[in-house]
C-alpha cells in the first residue's frame, strides 16, 4: 500500500511473500533476493540495466510483466546472467527477452534444487554462446546424492525460443 519512486526501493523494502504492483515501466540494476517476491506488471516493462537476478532459497514470480534484459552477469556470484540457487523462478502471462551483452555465462542457471516455470508466457533467450554458456543450464551436481532435483515446466501455450546459445541452448 506504499508507493516507491523506483523498483529497487520497493524490492529493498519488501518483506517475505510481498507483492509489488508496477504502476509504470521501470528499470532495475538487478535483483538480489532471499525472500519470496511476486511482481505484478500489469503489462508494464521492467528493464535490467546492468545485472540480472540472483535468487537464493526463495521464489520470484513475474506476473503480466514485460521483462527485458541485455546483461552478462548476475547480482550474486558466478558469471551467469540469472543465478537461481535452490529457488523457483516463474514467468506467468509475461513476455521475457534475455540477450547476452557479452561474457561467458548462461542466461538462466538453475542450481541445485531450483525450478523454472513458464506459464502462458513468451520467452526469448539469445547470444549466450561463449565458453560453456547455455541458454538454460540446470545443474544439480552438488545436490545431496549427486542427483538433479529441479523442474522446467512450460505450460499453457507458452513458447520458448533459445537461439545462438552454446550447448544446443539447454544443458
Amino acid at each position: 500500500d506504499k508507493e516507491y519512486a523506483a523498483l529497487d526501493e520497493a524490492v529493498a523494502a519488501a518483506g517475505d511473500g510481498a507483492v509489488i504492483e508496477l504502476l509504470a515501466d521501470c528499470e532495475t540494476e538487478g535483483l538480489n533476493l532471499k525472500n519470496d517476491l511476486t511482481i505484478n506488471g500489469n503489462g508494464k516493462k521492467i528493464s535490467f540495466a546492468s545485472k540480472g537476478i540472483y535468487a537464493q532459497n526463495c521464489s520470484l514470480s513475474f506476473v503480466g510483466c514485460v521483462v527485458d534484459m541485455s546483461i552478462n552477469n548476475n547480482s550474486g556470484s558466478g558469471a551467469t546472467a540469472n543465478l537461481i540457487d535452490d529457488s523457483d523462478l516463474s514467468f506467468i502471462g509475461s513476455t521475457v527477452n534475455i540477450r547476452s551483452a557479452g561474457g561467458n555465462g548462461s542466461a538462466i542457471y538453475l542450481y541445485q534444487g531450483s525450478n523454472l516455470y513458464i506459464d502462458g508466457s513468451a520467452v526469448s533467450i539469445s547470444g549466450f554462446n561463449g565458453g560453456s554458456s547455455s541458454g538454460i543450464y540446470a545443474d544439480g551436481s552438488e545436490r545431496e546424492g549427486g542427483l538433479p532435483s529441479f523442474q522446467i515446466v512450460i505450460s499453457n501455450g507458452s513458447g520458448v525460443d533459445i537461439s545462438n546459445c552454446g550447448w544446443g541452448g539447454m544443458t
